[in-house]
């Protein structure tokens, strides 16, 4: 069952939370997967070739995530949004111009650090920190928001792709970044809820306070 209230109260920071798991997508491995025949066919790789590389990067991503997942709980959300969201639209570019196994690894590690890794991490503590009493929900939003991302990456490949090709597609990805969901996380995130812990002065359905 929706809990109409709920949703209407925190709407804006759901929304922030529904774009910043959105924006991953292009970092996860069921977007950067849709690109796996034709990277192997581009540049003469096998499945393992192609899967090693990716396994690096992967790893590599991870390792970093340890250091710079701490950021989540010392700098402004609004931020490190930004800066992530600008990092996720780099590695996108650079995917359009990988021709070596260097640039393909460093691109990866880009899309694995920036989308899945850090987009996810600060989408993830967000919710759970600004919704101390409702995190369930909380968390369930941003799950509709992988769902709906999995379903719209590869509806929209198979629109794009037989038309422009899969180094077209990295750059359209960036600019949808940059120019559609950056201005928007910005926006929503002008003013951050200031997480409260629950109590039984505090209604219920109440927003959090709000951090300018």
């Amino acid at each position: 069952m929706i809990d109409l209230t709920f949703l209407r109260t925190h709407f804006r920071w759901l929304l922030a939370g529904f774009v910043l798991t959105f924006a991953s997508s292009f970092g996860q491995t069921y977007f950067i997967a849709l690109f796996g025949g034709q990277l192997r066919d581009a540049f003469g790789l096998s499945h393992g070739d192609l899967g090693g590389l990716y396994t690096i990067a992967t790893l590599a991503s991870a390792a970093t995530l340890v250091w710079l997942g701490q950021l989540a709980d010392r700098m402004p959300l609004r931020l490190l949004s930004a800066l992530t969201l600008g990092g996720l639209a780099a590695a996108s570019l650079a995917m359009a111009g990988v021709a070596s196994p260097l640039m393909r690894i460093a691109a990866f590690f880009g899309l694995r650090l920036f989308g899945q890794g850090l987009l996810s991490h600060f989408a993830m503590t967000a919710m759970g920190r600004w919704f101390l009493e409702y995190r369930g929900r909380a968390r369930a939003s941003r799950r509709s928001a992988s769902r709906s991302a999995r379903r719209s990456c590869r509806a929209s490949w198979w629109r794009w792709w037989p038309r422009f090709g899969w180094r077209q597609t990295w750059p359209a990805a960036g600019a949808t970044l940059v120019l559609a969901l950056l201005p928007l996380v910005v926006r929503l995130l002008r003013a951050e809820p200031v997480p409260r812990q629950p109590g039984p002065t505090r209604a219920a359905g109440t927003a959090p306070g709000l951090r300018t």
